[in-house]
């Protein structure tokens, strides 16, 4: 983690994978009973504000897996009543709520430093924040469109590699240029990482698939 920072979510991502046969087995007992599905997805969102409050890593993070799990389950009747409902209005709503829920801890830290109940409970919604944009992106026929384009699927292959390798880039130009270039950093480092993140993908993550 000291070296990595990005490293801290794989052991998260190993947790979750071994309890993966329960999270499945919680959510087909209730794909049919749509008010206890939407209740234990409601129970998971409120286990994350918990969990932020009380800094129980576990509540933060493996709540949020099991909310995948649940829209898993009942994906194709949400994308049928999505499609029902196609109001550029109703989804430009939904994604700038689920961008500002992503966000919103740092947004308000003029209001809510960093540690405090508010700044945490905030913190606690980035995950339904996060749940919010990836329905957006498979139930929004406008968003699909601008996603199905050439690069935001390059984007999507190489996502994976591009996580685990921009810090090291952004961190070694800080180091080089001052971090008080900033801006230099993130003109540079963005290019720089997409590269490096390519070059990951086709040496390293492709051959491992």
């Amino acid at each position: 983690y000291d070296i990595v920072n990005t490293l801290w979510s794989l052991r998260w991502e190993l947790i979750f994978t071994a309890l993966l046969p329960v999270a499945i087995g919680i959510a087909v007992l209730l794909r049919r009973h749509t008010r206890a599905l939407v209740a234990v997805g409601a129970a998971a969102v409120v286990a994350t504000m918990v969990g932020r409050v009380l800094s129980i890593d576990a509540l933060v993070y493996l709540p949020v897996f099991l909310l995948g799990t649940l829209i898993a389950v009942r994906l194709d009747d949400i994308v049928s009543w999505a499609h029902a409902r196609r109001r550029p209005v109703l989804w430009t709503v939904i994604g700038w709520s689920s961008a500002l829920l992503l966000v919103a801890s740092w947004i308000g830290r003029p209001l809510a430093p960093a540690g405090d109940l508010v700044s945490e409970v905030l913190w606690g919604l980035a995950g339904l924040g996060a749940l919010g944009l990836v329905l957006l992106s498979i139930c929004s026929p406008g968003v699909e469109r601008v996603l199905s384009t050439r690069f935001p699927q390059w984007a999507g292959r190489v996502s994976f590699s591009l996580y685990l390798v921009h810090v090291p880039v952004l961190a070694t130009i800080a180091y080089i240029v001052g971090d008080r270039l900033w801006w230099l950093v993130g003109l540079v480092g963005v290019p720089v990482s997409l590269a490096v993140a390519a070059a990951f993908f086709a040496l390293v993550e492709r051959p491992s698939h």
